[in-house]
């Protein structure tokens, strides 16, 4: 709690390691890991993963997102950003930074062309992925990718392990609260899920955006 603003889970969870944390989206938990962290190493984390930044995708009209620069965050943003609050991003940006931890922790630029062929199926030019710098080492994705394949097999995402028995699935579940200008935070929300298969060799990532789902649940 801070100045009057309070910052709480849907549920009481109990105590928890940090996968079970994140197994259970638990804000209380994550804030608490990551209050222990400085406001610019936090900042720093975030942006390598590409969050406040263009992916440099070779298509028009990209949104950077937004982000806030270290000198302006407060108490409140420090304990909202590590849980999606006070920090606004992109479907390509979520799907790059999954795909950091899946690529053993390299951030690969996005890439829309495998190859050109001219009018008789030769091939006149060929596009070769690459990486653009090492986000993290490769034990820590290694270790986020258990986590993740936890929160598929036991957690909010239980849905995608039930469904898709034949496929190894890490992934993470998002709830956002819609944010406009003119209103500020409303109570319209975006669920989403991003995540990859199979876990210890990726070959796919799928990132699934709802924009103000209705129904019984607006979780994702």
């Amino acid at each position: 709690e801070y100045k009057g603003r309070k910052v709480s889970c849907t549920h009481k969870h109990g105590r928890q390691n940090f996968t079970e944390v994140m197994q259970n989206s638990c804000n209380y938990g994550v804030i608490t890991a990551s209050w222990q962290l400085p406001v610019l190493k936090l900042y720093e984390n975030l942006k390598a993963f590409g969050i406040g930044s263009v992916s440099e995708i070779p298509l028009p009209g990209e949104a950077r997102g937004q982000l806030a620069n270290p000198k302006d965050w407060d108490y409140f943003l420090k304990m909202t950003i590590p849980i999606g609050h006070g920090v606004s991003v992109t479907p390509l940006q979520l799907a790059l930074g999954v795909n950091a931890i899946g690529n053993d922790g390299n951030l690969m630029p996005p890439m829309i062309i495998d190859k050109i062929t001219d009018s008789q199926g030769r091939v006149v030019e060929r596009f070769q992925p690459q990486v653009k710098y090492r986000v993290t080492t490769i034990e820590n994705a290694r270790k986020s990718r258990e986590t993740l394949r936890a929160v598929v097999k036991s957690g909010t995402g239980a849905g995608a392990d039930l469904r898709l028995k034949e496929y190894d699935v890490c992934g993470k579940t998002g709830t956002s609260v819609k944010w406009t200008r003119k209103e500020g935070y409303s109570n319209k929300y975006q669920a989403s899920f991003v995540g990859f298969s199979p876990c210890a060799t990726p070959e796919i990532t799928i990132m699934l955006m709802f924009d103000e789902p209705r129904g019984e649940y607006h979780q994702g």
